[in-house]
């Protein structure tokens, strides 16, 4: 008799180990998928790129400010302003 309880012990202990690894597996992932600080993935990725949007016009204006002091600087070099 204590045989076969230790038999169930053994065997229940067994069924909740196995069951287990896939558990901590799937929590494992989807604390990766959840983003950055909690987040959704997909809000982390949308900010990224309107970041990436915002950098990228940034950099045009400034590209076109250069260009107009170039130009102001070689029209009073040519002596017109």
């Amino acid at each position: 008799m204590p045989a076969d309880v230790l038999n169930v012990a053994l065997f229940a202990l067994f069924v909740l180990a196995t069951a287990l690894i896939p558990l901590v597996f799937l929590r494992g992932s989807i604390r990766q998928t959840s983003g950055t600080f909690g987040r959704p993935y997909g809000n982390v990725v949308t900010d990224l790129l309107q970041e990436s949007t915002r950098r990228s016009d940034l950099m045009v204006r400034l590209a076109e400010a250069r260009e107009a002091r170039i130009a102001r600087l070689e029209r009073r070099a040519e002596g017109g302003r």
